[in-house]
């Protein structure tokens, strides 16, 4: 597991139930390996962080907080459940119509938006779920750069870091 992702302290979350299906190995192939990898390391299941998750991305979707970060909830699994790989695509599919060959759903945002994995090019791109049509051009290069840029939300204590009310001012 990478080094920065320790420190956001993954956890399994959303494990297989007793009749979940794992999905065959060709309907995974389209994913990114990493993040089966990390599916597999938490047990199949989707992975949540312990000290929430956030980053940064290189082209702003516009629904950043006011920080400039993305909050990431958890990593979709690859187990056969409802916060599965497969499923939660299916469900892109369904709402959007656009997605399937094209996008790949692999992590639950906050408010239930979702990053994409572009099949095309490996970029990352960005869903607002409550904004109909609302599909973002690519926000993060690919996946291991995501991975990398991945910060905690909150400190080895549980604390949140310090708000800042303008460069260099630590805000009450």
């Amino acid at each position: 597991m990478r080094p920065n992702l320790k420190r956001l302290r993954p956890f399994p979350i959303f494990g297989p139930g007793p009749t979940a299906s794992p999905p065959r190995a060709e309907q995974l192939a389209p994913y990114p390996a990493e993040l089966i990898a990390l599916s597999r390391e938490m047990g199949g299941g989707a992975t949540g962080f312990d000290a929430g998750a956030r980053f940064r991305p290189d082209q702003p979707s516009g629904f950043e907080d006011w920080q400039g970060y993305l909050h990431i909830d958890f990593f979709y699994g690859c187990a056969g459940d409802s916060y599965g790989l497969l499923d939660r695509t299916a469900f892109l599919h369904e709402q959007e119509g656009i997605f399937g060959e094209t996008c790949l759903a692999i992590a639950e945002c906050a408010g239930g938006d979702m990053l994409l994995y572009r099949v095309e090019d490996g970029a990352i791109a960005f869903w607002k779920h409550d904004v109909a049509g609302h599909f973002h051009a690519a926000i993060v290069s690919d996946l291991p750069s995501l991975l990398e840029r991945l910060e905690p939300e909150l400190d080895e204590v549980g604390q949140a870091p310090p708000q800042r009310t303008a460069p260099g001012r630590v805000g009450a």
